[in-house]
Formats: structure tokens, sequence, C-alpha cells
């Protein structure tokens, strides 16, 4: 078994993976409940399930992306993963809590 290191823009990749889970679950709990604010944020039970969703669309990108570079894919590899991974992950959440 062989080790790889990351590169650097690969690096720069899963920062910008973790940059888009953040702005998509802050926009998912912005739109939450109808109110369109934050003040989701004062309670401290609301944080774990933001970091649950974080934690989950990032995973999600992260395998698709994993995947693309399993299968030489490198045309647009980013962009794909986030989108791919964010609807993955949605799917997933929606059939797990419901």
């Amino acid at each position: 078994m062989t080790t790889q290191s990351i590169s650097k823009k690969d690096n720069k990749s899963l920062y910008f993976m973790l940059f888009a889970a953040g702005f998509i679950t802050l926009f998912l709990f912005f739109i939450d409940e109808g109110f369109y604010n934050f003040n989701w944020m004062s309670d401290p039970g609301n944080w774990i399930a933001f970091v649950i969703y974080i934690s989950l669309i990032f995973g999600s990108q992260f395998v698709v992306y994993w995947l693309f570079s399993q299968l030489k894919v490198s045309r647009r590899k980013l962009g794909w993963s986030i989108v791919m991974g964010t609807v993955l992950a949605l799917l997933l959440a929606f059939f797990v809590i419901f």
C-alpha cells in the first residue's frame, strides 16, 4: 500500500469545498423556519446540527472529489464535486430524517 501526499492544489480545493459547505449550510439555516434571520445562532443545540450538516456536506463533496480523482477526471472536478456532493448529502440527510 502506497501513501500519496496531498498536493497544494488539492489542499486549496479542500479548503474551498469546506468554505462552500459552510456557505451552503449557512444559507440553509438562514431560510429555515421561514424567519430569514440568524437568530438560530443563540441556541447551542443549533450549533450541533450546524456542525453535523457541514460535516455531511463536506464529507460528500470530498468523496465525490476523491472518486473523480480516481477516475482521472480533471475538467471542472472541483465544481462538480461541490454540486454533486451537496446534492448527495442533502438526499442522504432527507432519507435519514424521513
